[in-house]
C-alpha cells in the first residue's frame, strides 16, 4: 500500500511566513484545521505524519495516523528519511501531501495515486505553477525531494515522464496569511 506522508511542523510553529498577521489562537486553529483536512483526504491509506512536535504526534495518533520523527535537519531531509523508511518496510510508493491544502479531498488524493510505473512520479503544482503541493513517487524513482521555491520545475526536471495533476483542491495552498473566512469556503 502507498504510504502518504503529511509533514506538520507544529500547530503553533507551522506557517511562520504568516508572522503575526493572525492572532495566535486563530493561527493555531487554522493550521490544525488544514492538517485535519489533509488527514481526512488521505482517508484509509497508510498515513504517517512527519513531525518533531509532541502535540502533533499526539494529534496524529488520535487520528489513527502513524508518526515518523523529524530530526530537525529541514523539510527535504526529513521527507527523504521518512520515504526511505517506508520503502524499507515494503511500500511500493510514497505520496507527500502537504498540510496547507484546506480544500483537498479524497478524490484529489485518488487522482495522485495513478502512478504509471515504479520509476515514475505524479506531481501536483500549486496555484502559481511554481511550487509542489503533492508528489507521488514510485519505489524505484530516482527523484530527490526539492520542496521550496521553484520546486515544481525542480521535481519535474528529474523525471522525464512525470504526470502532472492539476486540481483545485491540490492547487489551493495557504502560504501567506489568509483571511480565515475564505480558506474553507
Amino acid at each position: 500500500m502507498t504510504v502518504v506522508l503529511v509533514p506538520v511542523r507544529g500547530f503553533t510553529t507551522g506557517k511562520t511566513r504568516w508572522g503575526d498577521k493572525l492572532p495566535p489562537d486563530q493561527h493555531r486553529a487554522l493550521v490544525r484545521r488544514m492538517a485535519d483536512a489533509a488527514l481526512t483526504a488521505a482517508g484509509d491509506h497508510d498515513v504517517r505524519v512527519v513531525t518533531a512536535d509532541g502535540e502533533v504526534e499526539e494529534w496524529a495518533g488520535h487520528h489513527g495516523a502513524g508518526v515518523m520523527h523529524d530530526r530537525g535537519d529541514g523539510l527535504n531531509p526529513a521527507l527523504e528519511q521518512a520515504r526511505a523508511e517506508a520503502l524499507r518496510e515494503g511500500a511500493p510508493s510514497v505520496l507527500v501531501l502537504f498540510a496547507d491544502l484546506p480544500r483537498v479531498s479524497k478524490e484529489d488524493v485518488a487522482a495522485m495515486l495513478d502512478l504509471p510505473h515504479e520509476r515514475s512520479a505524479v506531481i501536483a503544482p500549486d496555484h502559481h505553477g511554481t511550487g509542489t503541493n503533492a508528489l507521488h513517487v514510485g519505489a524505484a524513482c530516482p527523484l530527490r525531494y526539492r520542496f521550496g521555491t521553484g520546486s515544481f520545475e525542480l521535481h519535474r526536471a528529474q523525471v522525464n515522464d512525470a504526470l502532472v495533476v492539476s486540481r483545485p483542491g491540490l492547487a489551493f495552498d495557504v502560504d501567506e496569511a489568509p483571511d480565515p473566512s475564505i480558506v474553507f469556503s
